[in-house]
């Protein structure tokens, strides 16, 4: 099934159904988010954490802003790559194949949706292999001016394992907080407070579940 959206044309995976009308009328998975999207000008550098078929990080390419796209789930990756290519984006995204975690680790998916965007990817046990592995962002040298985060409750993760980057540059972040998700993976909405707090940044909620964080210095 293809998206004909304002920005851009994408194909889009049969698990994602249930969205499909909300999309193809607002243009995004969250219209709550696009003014904080806007915000981000023409050259910057984006960070886009659970890219997932490229909606945001297409809207973003869309508008001549530069995007690290981050996703490695079987459903997703594939028709990410194909949807910033023919919508002739590739020279604007660099598409990078792994899950981000606060360390690297394998990862395996925790089904509990038929919609596989929702469902979370755990770390598997110590000495043992999962089917997707993990890395930091501290991994890559780069200075984005935003991160977007959506890891499905692994987001803080994502925020612990980008220590080096967001000390360095301070990026604005939008991130989101799913309470069961994120008690998954170890943390409660304190820990994400706390988190905030430490690192100096000004949280501005967006809606119930997502949060625009700006460094105040």
């Amino acid at each position: 099934m293809i998206l004909t959206l304002p920005y851009g044309t994408f194909e889009r995976a049969d698990s994602d159904d249930p969205f499909q009308n909300d999309i193809a009328t607002t243009g995004f998975w969250d219209k709550d988010l696009q003014p904080f999207l806007d915000m981000v000008k023409p050259g910057e550098l984006v960070v886009d954490v659970g890219a997932h078929i490229g909606l945001y990080s297409g809207y973003w390419a869309s508008r001549g802003c530069n995007v690290v796209a981050c996703e490695a789930h079987p459903a997703f990756v594939d028709l990410l790559a194909m949807n910033m290519i023919h919508n002739g984006w590739r020279e604007r995204v660099w598409l990078v194949p792994s899950f981000l975690y606060s360390r690297p680790t394998w990862l395996q998916e925790h089904v509990e949706h038929p919609t596989q965007a929702s469902n979370t990817w755990l770390p598997v046990a110590e000495g043992t292999t999962g089917p997707q592995w993990a890395v930091t962002l501290d991994s890559a040298d780069l200075a984005p001016v935003l991160i977007k985060v959506d890891a499905q409750g692994a987001d803080l993760h994502v925020l612990l394992g980008a220590e080096r980057t967001i000390q360095r540059h301070h990026p604005n972040i939008l991130i989101e907080y799913e309470a069961p998700l994120a008690k998954q993976h170890g943390h409660s909405a304190e820990d994400y407070e706390r988190w905030i707090t430490t690192h100096r940044y000004k949280k501005t909620p967006v809606n119930g579940w997502n949060a625009y964080l700006t460094w105040e210095g």
